[in-house]
This record gives C-alpha cells, structure tokens and sequence, in this order.
C-alpha cells in the first residue's frame, strides 16, 4: 500500500518506520511545506500534526488535491498542543466538513508512538477503533491498520469520533498516572465464531 505521513513528531516518525516495516511504499511528508503534486498521486494520506495545522491543511494544500481518497484522521484535539474544535462536534467532525472532496476516517489517535513498536496487549493485538462515512475507505484504512500489525474496529459513521477522542484521552491520562510512558493498549475479543469487528455497517 503506498502513504504519505503528513508530520515531523513522534507519531508521525513511528507511522512511517512502522508502514515500511510492513513493505509498503510510505513517505512522511513537511506539513510545513507539502509537495500537493506528490500527495495527488498518493491513495492514502495519514494525518499526524496537531489538530489545528490539520485543519489549515484542509483549509490549504489538501483542499488543492480533494478528489476522494483517503485522509486518515490520527490527531487529538483535546490533547497537548491541539487546537480548537467546534462544540458539540469531534475533530473528526470538524476535520471531514473541512475536507469534503477527502473520504475522512478517523483511526490510529488511540495508538502511542510506543505501541506502534509493541503492538500488542497481553500477547493480543491492540484494537484500533475506526470511524468514516465510508464503508470502502474504512475497509481500506482497517488493511493498513492489520498490515501494522494491529487490530481494526468499526466503531460506525464520523460522529463516533467523539467517543474515540474521548478514548484517547482516556487512555493518555492512565498511562500519565501510572508511567506508563504510553505502553497501554486494549484488545477487543469479537463473539464467539466472528473474526474480526472491523465490518463496515454505516
């Protein structure tokens, strides 16, 4: 699968190391200075900056190369260094109304840094919530997620972005309080003779 990673942090250098060590043919990208001709021949775009640079490049560059692929939301804006969001909306939300030519999904913002490289929560994947408009382009982003090795869920439309926000932070504050240093993730064991949760309803 080939991917470009808007961002220069943490989250965006872990994407990148973890996407190649998959084999796909993946590229992080300066948010500060986006080649838009590149990024028009690339299916999928990670977003992984703070949320309000994402929404200027929704506003900016992207907004030049809207023509239906996939933007994958992985920003949390209720977390350090985020950015205003509307009231009574995710930034999830916010972000697909601010990008309409892009299939949004939300994806990959309850993931650390860290357990991109671990992968695993008592030797079971980690779940990795998912939510989009969609149905084909969450199948698409839920093959990149178990490409990582991790375990995709369809949490259902965009609004359900507001409980994976809610998740994250969730996640952010117990890992702070026990030093954890962001080595804390969840599994989500589907029914009985079901495989998998990622199975796109809305």
């Amino acid at each position: 699968m080939s991917a470009a990673i808007l961002g220069g942090g943490r989250m965006a250098l872990a994407l990148h190391t973890a996407l190649l060590r998959t084999g796909a043919a993946a590229r992080l990208v300066d948010p500060r200075r986006p080649d838009v001709a590149s990024l028009r021949r690339t299916p999928v775009v990670l977003l992984a900056v703070p949320f309000g640079a994402a929404l200027d490049l929704a506003r900016g560059p992207l907004a030049g190369c809207a023509d239906g692929r996939i933007l994958v939301d992985v920003t949390n804006p209720a977390g350090r260094a985020a950015g205003p969001v509307t009231p009574g909306a995710s930034g999830g939300e916010q972000l697909a109304a601010t990008a309409p030519g892009w299939r949004v999904v939300k994806a990959l913002n309850t993931v650390s840094a860290r357990m991109l490289q671990v992968r695993e929560a008592a030797a079971l994947p980690v779940s990795v919530p998912m939510a989009g408009d969609d149905a084909a382009a969450k199948a698409r982003v839920g093959e990149l997620v178990r490409d990582l090795g991790l375990d995709p869920v369809d949490a259902g439309g965009i609004a359900a972005s507001r409980e994976i926000e809610a998740l994250a932070v969730l996640l952010m504050r117990i890992s702070d309080r026990h030093g954890l240093h962001g080595e804390i993730g969840f599994h989500l064991r589907p029914p009985a003779g079901q495989r998998h949760l990622d199975r796109s309803a809305s």
